[in-house]
């Protein structure tokens, strides 16, 4: 007891006193508030990474959704720093950060460098948790129904065989119900494999084979065989399991046969084909049927033959027959006839051709010409006999001019990329040479070419190589172009329109008219107004058009234009005196324009604002913005949105997004001149 009494007591140690014990009453109490006080520091550093871990993710999933929704891509060939579209996921990110400073502070470059939020792996596993719950959401909305399986394949982008499996059902309201549910990669398409392919989705969802009752596929010629096997091998497993092929599909490939055997239907389809081949392709004469076919939709509404709603009346573009869809041999029919006026004469045009002995022996369309002046048909069905000459004239127009400023542009592009220019990437018109930290940019117009440098070499340079290449004239300082004044001075650029302006007041006799301060009331609101008084459709269309060239230089205009501009298919005296107000406003600012100031900086900034159903007729809203780089005022618009918004917040989002898109445009277009 000695000996151990002195290795737990040694001699050097200090005497146990009230001292001593108040000392180590004292260091345990300090020892215990520094461990509380960093318990507590630990506690609301964790409960912050919380917070900001849950923005990001709340983010993230907001923009995993919004892309889902949409259908559109995640990623971008280039998602660096420097890259001008970093993909859809990033940029939307990055718009969400924008607006809102809390997600700002958190994400993109203020995140942790470790976070994996936005990496390509955790987008995956966020749509494939989202595939999944779709997929549960419909294995309970199937519940224990029976179901139909529907199943083809074809290759993707990749050269990859994928198998589409839908399921058919009728759900427990008796409505009838297909749904996608998967879509799978198979190495062959051997009934055997598909088989195996279509257990396993089977069972990864939880499904019976037993509760098949019906099964269907495609028998086109490129199915044959492997999915007749399939059917078999399913049947065998569950006989109640009925297999019904594809008899629309076939009775499309019966009629497409038919018809090409038949030489009167296939040249009728021939000519059909040819008329939209020259209608849709130009778009001037596409938007003049649109136009015509506008006209004639408010002219039957006027007049009761068509009834007015929501969904009808839209406009319909023309469609193109498919050998695959018989459907749209009739609907294109159809629609041609609607939309070019033919149905009054077609209705005798066609018993007219058959029982007339004289067009029995016509050969082609030229021949059918031909023949129609000859007995004078021509007259009897004249807007049948203006496309027959569409078809025969336009074709051999196209060829010969249209061509002629395409081969002059290839030829000098090729020119001006073998003399170190480079194309831009947004606008292909755009040259742009750097030398020296000196650039010259030349812009192509038709045959009209305006360049500018930092250099006055290069411009010389320029000038000559042209000259040799090409038989050009210098015009020398640009002053004005296609009726825009341009004045050069020191400190700036000052564009404006107002010879043009002075013009359209004296072609439309408003010079002497009294000016107004405004260009549209502010109490009254534009409508269809269809108990007004109609006035010339002539003159109305050729004040809007006249005013919508003035807003490339006035801005102050673009919206009083653009509401007017509205009414041009069945103009009211409301609307030309609305109109008129515009004019007697330009008439008092008829020297307005934009300045261009030379102290400035590169910084692209956009505003954009919508008016909540400011439409009377369909309670649509208005978008508008106007865009700068650093303080001048480069771009700007108005325009009626597309689909009716339920809230403010709606039309300020949709306005929002168009601004988002004109300043990613204008961020490409600084990239091309080198500028960041």
């Amino acid at each position: 007891m000695k000996k151990y009494y002195k290795k737990q007591s040694p001699t050097n140690a200090p005497p146990l006193t009230i001292e001593n014990d108040k000392n180590d009453e004292m260091q345990s109490s300090s020892k215990k508030g520094r461990k509380q006080y960093i318990e507590t520091v630990i506690v609301k550093q964790s409960s912050q990474a919380r917070t900001e871990y849950r923005i990001r993710l709340k983010a993230t999933l907001a923009s995993v959704r919004f892309l889902l929704r949409q259908g559109l891509p995640f990623r971008s060939h280039d998602e660096s720093e420097d890259s001008n579209n970093m993909g859809n996921f990033i940029e939307l990110l990055q718009a969400l950060a924008n607006q809102n400073e809390a997600i700002k502070r958190v994400v993109l470059e203020n995140a942790p460098e470790n976070l994996k939020l936005t990496s390509p792996k955790v987008q995956k596993d966020i749509v494939n948790a989202a595939a999944a719950k779709t997929a549960q959401a419909i294995i309970y909305e199937l519940g224990d129904a029976p179901i139909s399986l529907l199943v083809d394949e074809c290759r993707d982008i990749s050269i990859k065989e994928q198998m589409a499996i839908v399921i058919r059902y009728v759900d427990k309201w008796g409505c009838v119900i297909e749904r996608f549910l998967a879509i799978e990669h198979v190495i062959d398409t051997k009934a055997q494999s598909l088989k195996v392919a279509i257990e396993a989705v089977f069972s990864k969802h939880g499904l019976s084979m037993s509760s098949l009752r019906g099964q269907g596929y495609d028998r086109a010629a490129n199915m044959k065989g492997e999915f007749n096997g399939l059917q078999r091998l399913i049947q065998n497993e569950n006989s109640t399991a009925f297999y019904v092929h594809c008899f629309a599909h076939q009775l499309q490939l019966t009629l497409v046969a038919v018809a090409k055997d038949n030489k009167l239907i296939a040249a009728f389809f021939d000519l059909v084909s040819m008329v939209l081949n020259v209608v849709g392709g130009s778009c001037k004469r596409h938007d003049m049927l649109q136009n015509i076919q506008a006209a004639k939709v408010v002219d039957a509404l006027n007049s009761g033959e068509l009834e007015s709603g929501r969904g009808l009346n839209q406009k319909t573009s023309l469609k193109r027959p498919r050998d695959t869809r018989w459907g749209l041999h009739f609907d294109t029919l159809i629609n041609l006839i609607h939309r070019a006026k033919l149905d009054i004469q077609l209705a005798t045009y066609i018993i007219d051709m058959r029982t007339n002995s004289n067009f029995v022996e016509v050969k082609g369309i030229g021949g059918l010409a031909q023949k129609m002046v000859e007995t004078e048909r021509d007259i009897a069905y004249p807007l049948i006999y203006l496309l027959l000459k569409l078809a025969l004239t336009l074709p051999v127009a196209t060829a010969t001019v249209e061509r002629a400023p395409r081969a002059w542009y290839e030829r000098l592009t090729v020119f001006l990329l073998n003399n170190g220019f480079k194309r831009g990437s947004v606008d292909k018109t755009l040259f742009i040479k750097e030398d020296n930290h000196h650039i010259l940019i030349s812009q192509i117009y038709v045959d009209d070419i305006v360049f500018s440098s930092t250099s006055s070499k290069l411009v010389d340079q320029f000038s000559k190589s042209m000259s040799s290449e090409f038989e050009m004239s210098m015009v020398g300082e640009l002053t004005f172009f296609l009726g825009l004044q341009i004045k050069q001075c020191a400190d700036g650029i000052f564009i404006s329109q107002t010879k043009y302006a002075r013009k359209l007041l004296e072609k439309f006799g408003m010079t002497s008219a009294k000016q107004s301060k405004t260009s549209m009331s502010h109490t009254i609101k534009l409508s269809l107004d269809l108990t007004g008084k109609d006035v010339d459709e002539i003159l109305y269309r050729s004040l809007i058009g006249s005013l919508l060239y003035l807003i490339a230089s006035r801005l102050n205009i673009a919206y009083s234009v653009g509401v007017c501009a509205r009414y041009h298919s069945k103009p009211k005296e409301s609307h030309i005196h609305s109109v008129k107000r515009i004019m007697k406003y330009v008439s008092g600012t008829v020297d307005f324009g934009i300045w261009l100031s030379k102290d400035t900086n590169t910084t692209p900034v956009g505003y954009s604002d919508a008016d909540w159903a400011g439409c009377t007729d369909d309670r649509k809203s208005t978008t508008g913005g106007c865009f700068f780089i650093g303080n001048n005022l480069v771009a700007w618009h108005s325009k009626k949105q597309t689909s009716t918004s339920l809230s403010t917040a709606e039309a300020e989002y949709i306005a929002a997004g168009s601004c988002c898109s004109q300043l990613l445009w204008m961020k490409q277009m600084l990239a091309d001149y080198g500028i960041d």
